[in-house]
């Protein structure tokens, strides 16, 4: 990867912090730097974890949706899901750092949903480990050799990629099936915390 592309990724996921705590509010608001932490840490490990064991697909997650022969369906749902996960990451430090619209959740929950964000982090490890061909586009990469993939987590009819890091959002194809998009909670762990 060229020392612009790791300029750019150091860029990228130093604003997800800036981005949570202004909207917070509140400099002190312990949730918003856990979260801003866990979204570096994913988002840095998954980065060097391509850079060091598939900078192929590294490439390819860098790549803007619409630029490997998608749909325009395709397309709209990858940006509307990049939204949507925006908007989400938005309204977490607004409600819960600034604005208190919700109640707070009793510690328990909280609890579980780390542990739910942390099993998803594991999860999107062993997704990139069996599937070379998580990529945030959905599309068949022919140029790569793309095929199904039937081993570990991609065995289940949830279609893994990677995780934070250059990506739009939730998203995988089955090349065996007419290409169709198959969409899942196990593409970014903060959907799975979510699901929690």
């Amino acid at each position: 990867m060229s020392p612009r592309r790791w300029l750019f990724t150091v860029f990228y996921l130093s604003c997800w912090p800036v981005l949570i705590m202004a909207l917070a509010g509140d400099r002190r608001w312990i949730p918003g730097w856990i979260l801003s932490g866990w979204i570096v840490g994913v988002g840095a490990s998954t980065v060097g974890w391509l850079a060091w064991r598939d900078p192929a697909l590294l490439a390819e997650r860098y790549r803007m949706p619409g630029t490997g022969g998608q749909s325009r369906r395709d397309r709209r749902l990858v940006y509307a899901l990049g939204v949507g996960f925006l908007l989400w990451v938005v309204l977490m430090p607004l409600d819960g750092g600034r604005f208190h619209w919700t109640p707070p959740l009793p510690r328990a929950v909280a609890v579980a949903g780390g542990v739910c964000l942390m099993l998803g982090w594991v999860l999107v490890f062993r997704a990139m480990a069996d599937n070379t061909f998580g990529s945030a586009l959905v599309r068949v990469q022919r140029e790569r050799g793309h095929r199904v993939i039937t081993t570990g987590v991609g065995r289940s009819r949830l279609r893994a990629g990677g995780g934070p890091g250059p990506h739009r959002g939730p998203r995988g194809a089955e090349p065996g099936r007419g290409g169709a998009p198959v969409y899942g909670w196990v593409r970014h762990p903060m959907y799975l915390g979510a699901a929690c």
